[in-house]
């Protein structure tokens, strides 16, 4: 087993209070309350700094969609003949073939090594994002200044493109669920487990910087340079930057990071600590201890209602339904990513609302740009809180709040600019959505890797999200065909509203004991 070699605590995060009788002698586990706000900071800082790795490797994978998202407009007047929608089209082509590489890579992760396929994603992602820069431009066609490095016809320049943005997806279809669940695996145990959703919260703190360098980079390249050299080959450079930290990713994550479904898989228990009833996990009872056991026989072990036990197994309290009361699986992978893209929608908005509000609203491309900066700047800080609500109060609540709130300020902002113009677009774009987004967004992986056991949980979470983010992708280029400002923001709305009913019917089904839910069920 490999040992953890950052920064640990030893105390625990949960709270116990003795059972009379009935309970057996054993205890119940509630989230940390707001009193022990200290050891919950200590906690969250022992996070952060033992996290660099993922961290970073998290950031590079929003970068490159960053970058290339920003500067759609200049890559597809030198790559694509200046159609936007083939610009559109070949952005959603590289979250398409997410799923590809979350089997592929996902199931490496499973059998083999989660560092091994995290590693792997992060190289192949340099890569691609690397020969994406050298792909010469189209000779000939309007906006292109440079003769000297260009092909004759359009397919010389766009099959390349197309194919480096195939491998970059299949790339980070691992990568996004690789990194949330070594996340949520090395802070599921006993010692760490307050602080779970705060674990997979840091993605968002390093997924929304990533996107706000991005803005950032080719906002100052378009002023340093001018937007005609930017066009021509300035976008280029921005390419290029993410590459060196993609290699420093990939050796702190070699030389740093332990594998964490060791710790998944490990028999945590603390000495002097009780098993817990009612609505939360056994605390440190791990997978394998359920291994042989007929499935009546293991609905009757755990007693914790409402959710399982960490990282083994949960069903009906009452153990008289067995697998029969339980969802399909199909059923309940599908309304999982359903959900999940629609909280992805909502995050890859700020890369279509930047041609949006410059097309709609006649904002400067660099306003624009700075718009979207400063959101992303507004989602880092407000991460933090909402991963703390999260830990706190409980995932679901967290998670239906940002999703309703979403819901209800989807048409205003669509609308913003008719209502009250630029500056009213900025409130929207730059705090209002960022604010309400986060609630939802921060906590989404915790969904997916909740739901599956630690021998299918990278495969699986990595299935999910990439099929979410694969349907995620392709839709700024909805948003494009639909002329309407106002059946753009009522899609919206809709999207936001089935995703949150989809969140809270897995809350109920989980509560029923029709869903197993594998970490910290006291969040559901």
């Amino acid at each position: 087993m490999a040992e953890w070699h950052g920064p640990t605590l030893t105390q625990s995060i949960m709270v116990y209070d003795d059972v009379d009788a009935g309970g057996g002698g054993r205890r119940i586990c509630r989230p940390l309350p707001l009193s022990d706000f200290g050891t919950y900071r200590s906690l969250t800082g022992v996070l952060y700094r033992s996290s660099a790795a993922v961290i970073l490797g998290n950031s590079l994978e929003w970068l490159d969609f960053g970058i290339y998202g920003y500067s759609e407009s200049e890559i597809s007047e030198q790559l694509f003949g200046g159609s936007s929608a083939i610009g559109w089209a070949t952005f959603g082509l590289g979250f398409a073939f997410r799923p590809v590489g979350a089997y592929v890579l996902g199931r490496l992760s499973d059998e083999k090594s989660r560092k091994l396929s995290f590693i792997t994603a992060m190289l192949s992602m340099a890569t691609s994002t690397a020969l994406m820069s050298l792909i010469p431009a189209v000779c000939g066609e309007p906006g292109v200044t440079v003769d000297s490095y260009c092909v004759p016809n359009l397919l010389a320049a766009a099959i390349p493109a197309v194919f480096l943005r195939c491998v970059q997806g299949f790339s980070a279809g691992a990568a996004a669920g690789g990194v949330n669940v070594i996340q949520s695996e090395l802070w599921s145990t006993t010692e760490r487990k307050g602080a779970i959703a705060q674990s997979v919260g840091v993605q968002n703190v390093s997924g929304g910087f990533a996107s706000m360098v991005s803005a950032a980079v080719v906002l100052g390249l378009r002023e340093a340079m001018g937007t005609t050299r930017y066009a021509a080959w300035g976008w280029r450079i921005a390419f290029l930057i993410v590459v060196p930290p993609s290699l420093f990713a990939s050796y702190l994550m070699h030389r740093s990071t332990p594998e964490s479904n060791d710790y998944a898989k490990r028999d945590g228990h603390v000495e002097g600590e009780d098993d817990c009833v009612e609505g939360s996990p056994i605390l440190g009872v791990a997978d394998r201890k359920y291994e042989t056991m007929p499935n009546d026989q293991l609905l009757d072990a755990q007693s914790c209602g409402g959710g399982g036990v960490e990282d083994g197994a949960s069903g009906d309290r009452h153990g008289k339904n067995g697998s029969e009361s339980m969802t399909p699986i199909w059923l309940l992978i599908s309304v999982l990513i359903f959900s999940v893209f629609a909280i992805v929608a909502f995050n890859n908005l700020n890369v279509y609302l930047v041609d949006f509000v410059q097309t709609d609203y006649g904002v400067s491309a660099n306003m624009s740009t700075l718009m979207v900066i400063v959101g992303k700047g507004v989602q880092v800080l407000m991460t933090p809180f909402a991963a703390f609500t999260a830990d706190i109060k409980g995932w679901y609540w967290t998670s239906a709040f940002g999703g309703a709130l979403c819901t209800v300020l989807a048409v205003p902002m669509m609308a913003a600019g008719v209502i009250g113009g630029v500056p009213v677009v900025w409130i929207f774009v730059s705090f209002l959505l960022p604010i309400v987004s986060t609630f939802w967004i921060t906590n989404a992986p915790l969904l997916a890797t909740s739901v599956f056991s630690v021998e299918r949980r990278s495969q699986g979470t990595s299935m999910v999200l990439a099929m979410s983010a694969a349907m995620a992708g392709f839709f700024p280029l909805l948003m494009d065909f639909i002329p309407n400002i106002y059946v753009k923001g009522a899609v919206l709305a809709v999207v936001a509203a089935f995703g949150t009913i989809g969140i809270l019917w897995i809350r109920n089904r989980a509560k029923s004991g029709k869903v197993i839910i594998y970490q910290r069920p006291e969040l559901y």
